[in-house]
């Protein structure tokens, strides 16, 4: 299922840096990683194609991204955290 939001470029609403790398969330729910140095993207966050990430944090105890996401096919019901690990 390909939702019509996410393939919609839009305004970023937090970014999010740790080490060499800068994490920026759009409005639409979708979250990528740049690196600092090359000014690519590394990757998307966004696991499946109708998770929507809502907030990102910075946890620098463990140096890690926790997500906060909603997915369509829960009909945006529940929030769901992940913890990525960045090195």
């Amino acid at each position: 299922m390909v939702l019509p939001f996410l393939r919609k470029r839009s305004k970023i609403i937090e970014i999010v840096a740790a080490h060499d790398i800068v994490f920026a969330l759009a409005q639409s729910g979708v979250c990528a990683a740049f690196s600092r140095e090359t000014n690519q993207r590394i990757c998307f966050l966004n696991v499946n194609l109708d998770e929507v990430i809502r907030s990102l944090f910075y946890n620098k105890n463990n140096d890690s991204l926790i997500t906060v996401s909603v997915y369509a096919s829960d009909n945006f019901s529940s929030l769901k955290c992940r913890s990525i690990r960045i090195k």
